[in-house]
C-alpha cells in the first residue's frame, strides 16, 4: 500500500502531513487570514509531480494507441461533450 493512501481519519489533513513529511510540500500561514495555511510544492514535490504526470501520460498514450483513429476521434468528441 502507498504511504500516501488514506484509509482512515481526516484524509485531507493526514495526506498533507505525509506529503509535508516526505518533503513534497510545505505549509505557510496565510498573512491575510491567520486561520489558513497555504500549501506550496517544494522543488522535490514539483519534480515528483512532473515524473508522475509523465508516467500517467505514457500509460494513457499506450491505452489510446489500442484505438483506431476513428475511435480516438469519437472518444475525443464524447469527452468534449461531458466537460
Amino acid at each position: 500500500m502507498s504511504p500516501f493512501s488514506t484509509t482512515k481519519g481526516d484524509g485531507g489533513t493526514d495526506y498533507v502531513k505525509r506529503l509535508e513529511a516526505a518533503g513534497f510540500l510545505r505549509r505557510e500561514i496565510d498573512g491575510a487570514d491567520l486561520r489558513r495555511h497555504r500549501l506550496i510544492l517544494t522543488p522535490e514535490g514539483r519534480k515528483t509531480m512532473a515524473r508522475g504526470l509523465a508516467l500517467l501520460s505514457k500509460a494513457f498514450g499506450a491505452r489510446l494507441a489500442r484505438l483506431s483513429s476513428a475511435q480516438q476521434a469519437e472518444l475525443a468528441t464524447l469527452l468534449e461533450n461531458v466537460s
